[in-house]
């Protein structure tokens, strides 16, 4: 970037600051802005621009549609801008097919001055260097951390050549077999740069084998990318994956991971307003994810626990009017609310287990006015809500189960099967006596069956026409020669199978005689016959 002074043959301390939005409002309040670039430089005079080095400056990332302002200047009154006559604040005064850059405001005095001391509008007098995505690439570097047991003979270059190989085989192979890795690479333009392998030192290593050694190995993948996606965000999406790339080592060595964990939790907001609400645009989100994740960043340092990206997944707005009440606290003024659900993701190295989601709700709650002042600093879109509040926070499962917890688990399971058992056992038993009951009933009516025949033979006494040549049954009825029918029931009480010798049996026999002729009985069936001395109990059955 160059500015106009006409302060030559000296030094002269340029200093740069940014917001994301507009300026307006924001011209005299320095905690609305951010400092990207402080330097020291030889100042080359009037009409001669001066330079502040790429390495002196922070780049800052625009997406599309965004506006972003910038305020530049020297410790000095040195810096020279323009007043032009027909310019509005905010009209465009130089553009190309990429960018536009809008007349400002100027400022006597330093660092930011006060109402008194503003002039607008204004024209930067400089030139804005800036790279495209397709011409401007990031890199993120993911590491992963094992240990890798080997035999002896395996030199520790060979091993690290090996692991990297197997890694970068891996990491290729999920970036066409994953769809979210698949839209990264066609969207963000990522591609996996190289792979390479290290010895480490964060973990540490024991010899498991005899005839083995064991040794610490650090994996790093670079991968190249474009400025739509975040470093944080990305590294994160290649953590989840360290078990496929555990995979791969383990193909050729027994390997054991030891880097970190991936974690996630979801961030529930409620912004209450008395105006209308209405959603964020993709500028203003951008801004609130960055506020989130840098208010988190500062609460983190010094812990464990490393927070990589946040990212708004979700939004709702509701407009409401509330009845007055009688504490007059709505006094029946419109009300609104914007719902905003974020995803916070991060990582940590395990012992000891954490719940992430708890660590990040205490944060918040530990410091509720910072964090409310980070995000209306943010953008001036949160101006209009008059409270900002946690609703809810809920972990998402990526972390490694606590033994603990993953025992209490096994022993819940175990219980639930026992029970099952228990009353599958119970269903059984209950459905066999059940069929046990009806068997014995049945058995009953076959003895009884037998029994009443018997008793049939006693009587024949009473029936002396009755003849024991021919016999048929035919629908509970036995037919003679010289007997149309003898219809007969039976009834015995329910009873068990001891107890049926004591019991008692009561037969009815009822019969009629006709003169039908002798050719009605050549047609009834023969299926069943009797003798004088017993009933057939196999023929029945069958």
């Amino acid at each position: 970037q160059k500015y106009l002074t006409d302060y030559g043959g000296g030094n002269v301390t340029a200093i740069v600051y940014t917001k994301i939005g507009d300026f307006v409002g924001h011209e005299n309040e320095p905690s609305a802005w951010t400092k990207i670039s402080q330097s020291t430089l030889r100042g080359s005079g009037k009409g001669h621009g001066s330079t502040i080095r790429k390495d002196d400056f922070q780049s800052v990332i625009l997406y599309p549609n965004e506006t972003v302002s910038f305020y530049i200047s020297l410790t000095t009154a040195d810096i020279r801008y323009t007043k032009l006559d027909g310019v509005e604040l905010g009209d465009s005064v130089a553009s190309n097919s990429y960018l536009d850059i809008n007349a400002g405001i100027g400022l006597a005095d330093y660092p930011f001055a006060s109402e008194y001391f503003i002039y607008s509008p204004r024209l930067f007098n400089g030139i804005v260097h800036f790279d495209r995505r397709s011409a401007c690439l990031s890199e993120t570097n993911v590491t992963y951390s094992f240990n890798i047991n080997h035999i002896v003979d395996v030199r520790e270059s060979e091993l690290f050549e090996l692991v990297a190989n197997l890694c970068d085989q891996v990491a290729r192979m999920l970036m066409v077999s994953d769809d979210k890795l698949t839209n990264l690479r066609v969207e963000h333009d990522m591609s996996l740069d190289m792979a390479s392998a290290k010895k480490g030192s964060n973990i540490t290593c024991a010899i498991e084998t005899s005839g083995y050694v064991c040794t610490p190995v650090e994996i790093t993948l670079k991968f190249k990318h474009g400025d739509g996606i975040r470093d944080g965000k990305l590294r994160h999406i290649w953590r989840v994956f360290y078990p496929e790339i555990s995979s791969g080592v383990n193909t050729l060595f027994d390997a054991h991971y030891g880097g970190e964990t991936p974690v996630q939790t979801n961030l529930n907001l409620t912004l209450t307003t008395s105006s209308v609400a209405a959603e964020m645009p993709n500028a203003t989100a951008n801004a609130f994810e960055m506020a989130v994740l840098n208010f988190l960043k500062e609460k983190m340092k010094g812990t464990a626990i490393k927070v990589l990206d946040a990212e708004v997944t979700a939004q709702a707005v509701r407009n409401v009017r509330y009845l007055a009440r009688d504490d007059d606290s709505v006094n029946g003024r419109p009300m609104a609310t914007l719902d905003i659900s974020t995803i916070i993701v991060g990582e940590y190295r395990p012992p000891p287990q954490i719940d992430f989601s708890g660590v990040v709700e205490d944060a918040i709650d530990a410091d509720e006015q910072s964090f409310d002042e980070e995000i209306r600093r943010a953008d001036e879109f949160f101006e209009v809500y008059d409270s900002i509040d946690v609703v809810e926070n809920v972990t998402k499962p990526l972390e490694i189960p606590d033994t603990q917890e993953n025992s209490q688990s096994i022993s819940t399971t175990l219980i639930i099967i026992l029970v099952a058992v228990l009353v599958g056992f119970f269903i059984f038993v209950g459905g066999y006596c059940y069929h046990r009951k009806k068997a014995k009933k049945r058995k009953g009516f076959d003895d009884t069956f037998v029994k009443g025949s018997d008793a049939l033979k006693e009587e024949r006494s009473f029936f002396p026409r009755i003849s024991t040549k021919r016999r048929s049954l035919n629908n509970g009825s036995i037919m003679d020669d010289n007997m149309s029918a003898v219809q007969w029931t039976m009834s015995t009480a329910d009873m068990s199978q001891a107890d049926y010798g004591e019991s008692q049996r009561d037969y009815s026999v009822n019969y009629e005689m006709d003169s039908r002729r002798e050719d009605f009985y050549d047609e009834a069936q023969e299926s069943y016959r009797f003798n004088e001395s017993a009933i057939d109990d196999e023929a029945y059955q069958q």
